[in-house]
């Protein structure tokens, strides 16, 4: 794509990709980390699974492959 943007989204590919990402962002351990995730997903603040993409975009994958993203037009 062309003059394009990617814009992140709080959608993840696993459970465990999530974990992995929140450990990037700072959690210091891996239960820390974990614990952030559940309380995430429970509160609806993340999703596990790939976005809705609007026409006319696609979905990326961003952060080392942990996260979704979805590229489209400016």
């Amino acid at each position: 794509m062309t003059d394009t943007l990617i814009h992140g989204t709080a959608h993840f590919l696993s459970r465990a990709h999530a974990v992995r990402y929140y450990r990037l962002q700072g959690f210091h351990s891996r239960d820390e980390a974990s614990r952030a995730v559940d309380r995430k997903l429970q509160d609806g603040d993340i999703f596990i699974g790939e976005p809705k993409c609007p026409d006319g975009s696609r979905i990326v994958l961003l952060d080392d492959g942990c996260r979704y993203g979805i590229e489209g037009p400016r």
